[in-house]
């Protein structure tokens, strides 16, 4: 029997504690449906905690926990992207090596996918477990992957992944296998704005919105901010964060959309004097080029007081016929989102290198 089969035993016990952890998800109505599926019809009179009760007596194949577990677990949220760099001679066929190595080392555990090499490109795909023992036994375990790639440019290779702890893990050791194979350690180079003044934080994040190639900015939806040496996000419980929050707020849409100098600002003047700076961005912008979407931007540090954890999301609200947009955004299809997470990998670098060019 292959070392991926699992076996596992889902009690009484443990089928009720999904059914009644999930309140949100698992609701009264859903709980009476539940029952109505096996042809039992309760009164919608009977409280959850009775149906809970009855339903966790009830006998349950796998398929009836497979589906109560995907009812009932965590929603699957769109991760954060992430890139980091590192320059050396090396080919695809080196990443491809390495990416097969990982892939024997940790195939008792782990699923990895690898697609076929091109001259300059490689793609793999890592499915894991990740386990919250926070959570009833039935739910600690989830189900996830990490979409990699690898891209080289002039002995320059760029990765691409999510913005996990997991994702940071893979892409490590995949990269110690190709140094061993080649007996050198590579310098890797992530973005990072630790070096930076308070203001020039701020102005990076004003810098990488405006340098999205074809991308017309129409909103500045949200920030947060921090203010210098504090220990916490200033954007959450913190009457005198949420002003500043509110204020800069103000400060950067009127910049971003009316084209002026951010340091021109008076009113940023006295917050940047404060010591508030930027540490996340959402903003709106409008494709200039067909398909004419309207595209979601989220940058941020996962460490916002060290500038350290570039991640990013992207999403897109659709262009309908009659030129609205559709309401709500949703994930962007594979080939385009590789396009939108290069405008934005090349707006960031340029957006540092613009500011040390000039300090």
């Amino acid at each position: 029997m292959s070392d991926k089969v699992q076996k596992f035993f889902a009690s009484d016990k443990e089928i009720h504690d999904v059914l009644a952890s999930s309140k949100r998800r698992m609701t009264h109505g859903q709980l009476l449906e539940l029952a109505r599926d096996r042809g039992i019809f309760i009164s919608e009179e009977a409280s959850r905690e009775d149906l809970v009760d009855y339903l966790a007596t009830l006998p349950h194949d796998f398929f009836d926990v497979e589906g109560l577990l995907e009812q009932a677990g965590p929603s699957k949220r769109a991760e954060r992207t992430t890139f980091i760099e590192f320059s050396g001679d090396v080919t695809s066929e080196d990443i491809a090596d390495a990416l097969l190595e990982y892939q024997e080392d940790f195939e008792s555990h782990e699923d990895t996918t690898i697609h076929p090499p091109r001259p300059h490109a490689v793609t793999a795909n890592v499915k894991y477990s990740e386990f919250d023992y926070s959570r009833t036994a039935l739910l600690q375990r989830h189900e996830k992957d990490a979409d990699l790639e690898f891209r080289i440019e002039e002995k320059r290779v760029t990765v691409r992944m999510p913005a996990t702890d997991k994702g940071h893990e893979i892409v490590a050791a995949i990269i110690e296998r190709i140094e061993r194979k080649k007996k050198t350690v590579f310098q890797r180079e992530e973005i990072s704005v630790a070096d930076l003044s308070v203001e020039n934080r701020t102005i990076f994040f004003m810098n990488l919105m405006r340098g999205i190639a074809n991308h017309r900015v129409e909103m500045v939806v949200n920030i947060k901010v921090s203010a210098g040496g504090a220990a916490q996000d200033l954007d959450e419980g913190d009457e005198e964060g949420e002003e500043a929050r509110e204020e800069l707020l103000g400060v950067v849409r009127s910049v971003a959309l009316s084209g002026e100098n951010l340091l021109a600002s008076p009113h940023y003047q006295q917050l940047r004097d404060g010591g508030f700076f930027v540490t996340s961005m959402t903003w709106r912008a409008i494709q200039e080029a067909v398909p004419n979407d309207k595209i979601s931007f989220e940058v941020a540090f996962d460490n916002q007081e060290e500038g350290t954890g570039f991640k990013y999301l992207v999403r897109y609200a659709q262009q309908k016929s009659d030129g609205d947009y559709s309401v709500n955004y949703k994930a962007v299809p594979p080939a385009r989102r590789k396009e939108l997470c290069g405008l934005i990998e090349n707006a960031a670098r340029k957006a540092l290198e613009d500011i040390r060019a000039t300090h």
